[in-house]
């Protein structure tokens, strides 16, 4: 038979399995997006079209016109998480559950768009949360990811997906991604010593072959092991067909804001 400490462990891991079950939940915590089908050769310039089913987690930032500013991430099915830059850009809808950021999927009007109470234009709390009106339906093409608790070591892969303009004739819109690099924080301000706006609050990927993010991949994210660390905040160098290896891509490390997502979460209305 089962003694005393024995069924109080089955018991808390019942507990524990329907709490993380619950789809409505509204803290950071929430179920994993299982990324799968990545092999092969991608990239997001003069890249490769990825399938939503495999990156369900994301998202289209759509300004008031319908036209597209960037990406978000879905943390669950109310909030999504992003850049704070599009607080200038009207961002009005969001797309979730399609391969493109101008049709199919559901198109979701935003209730609340909240930037970090820090944040000015030198980047440095470069992070916004989105709150939708209704909430999501998840699905196969739709589920939300959860945050990772640490980053990864200097050149470890991670997954940056997006739907920005690609390649030399600025064609776009469709899902693609590329495994990249990640890049600490000390090798990362090698690189932008003349910015003083560079802060710990950030990081790079490698640049590999000249492919990378572009124009319109904004607020993209970075997923490592399956979690999400970082959001495409800035890139310097980038003609679409090509992104420059002296200037890595800038992300926000969205570990580091944990605590201001959780709480935002929980008290905003």
């Amino acid at each position: 038979m089962c003694s005393k400490s024995c069924i109080f462990i089955i018991l808390f891991i019942k507990v524990f399995t329907l709490l993380s079950a619950d789809a409505n939940q509204t803290d950071t915590e929430v179920y994993s997006s299982e990324v799968t089908n990545l092999q092969g050769p991608l990239k997001i310039v003069g890249g490769y079209e990825r399938k939503i089913e495999d990156i369900k987690y994301i998202a289209s930032v759509l300004d008031n016109t319908g036209g597209p500013l960037g990406s978000a991430t879905i943390l669950n099915s109310l909030w999504l998480v992003t850049t704070a830059s599009f607080e200038w850009l009207n961002p009005t809808y969001v797309r979730a559950g399609s391969n493109y950021n101008y049709d199919e999927g559901i198109r979701m009007k935003i209730d609340k768009f909240l930037v970090h109470p820090d944040y000015t234009t030198d980047k440095e709390y470069d992070i916004a949360l989105i709150k939708l009106i209704n909430s999501l339906t998840y699905s196969i093409k739709i589920r939300p990811i959860s945050i990772a608790l640490w980053l990864p070591k200097n050149k470890e892969t991670a997954l940056i997906t997006g739907f920005g303009n690609i390649g030399p004739n600025r064609d776009g819109g469709f899902l693609k991604g590329l495994f990249l690099q990640y890049m600490d924080y000390d090798t990362c301000k090698g690189y932008y010593n003349w910015d003083s706006n560079f802060t710990q609050n950030s990081f790079c990927t490698y640049i590999l072959n000249r492919e990378g993010p572009c124009a319109y991949d904004w607020g993209s994210p970075l997923v490592y092991n399956n979690r999400l660390i970082g959001v495409l905040s800035t890139i310097y160098a980038c003609s679409g067909s090509e992104v420059s290896g002296n200037n890595p891509p800038v992300y926000t490390d969205v570990t580091k804001f944990i605590d201001w997502i959780k709480k935002t979460i929980r008290f905003t209305p």
